[in-house]
């Protein structure tokens, strides 16, 4: 599986991760795992995953099959509530994950941050 990630630390982040025919959305707290949301896709060459961020603390994920289509993985409210990932004394991270058995591989093709005002 390969995810796009914001991470506080070790113990506290947000993901979306894609793999096996779906999508999920996952959060770490206090380093305990547990999957929100998941979501059925059809099979696909490329997947494109989107983590958007306001204010340092409200996230929304999405994906995309096709580069321009965006399906936004529903939550309880519009984003999810991020304040626990930050440590006092560190910011959010952006990081690219792979996860799997010894052997496999999980290729990311491009990665943009964009700071919009």
């Amino acid at each position: 599986m390969r995810a796009l990630a914001a991470v506080g630390d070790l113990y506290n982040a947000l993901a979306i991760m894609a793999g096996n025919g779906q999508v999920q959305l996952w959060h770490v707290k206090s380093g305990k795992q547990q999957c929100l949301v998941q979501a059925f896709v059809e099979p696909c060459v490329t997947i494109t995953l989107r983590l958007e961020v306001w204010g340092g603390q409200r996230y929304r994920f999405a994906y995309s099959t096709d580069g321009s289509h965006w399906n936004p993985l529903p939550t309880d409210g519009f984003s999810l509530n991020g304040t626990y990932l930050p440590p006092w004394d560190r910011g959010v991270r952006v990081a690219l994950v792979a996860q799997g058995e010894s052997g496999h591989r999980a290729a990311f093709h491009n990665f943009i941050i964009r700071n919009q005002r």
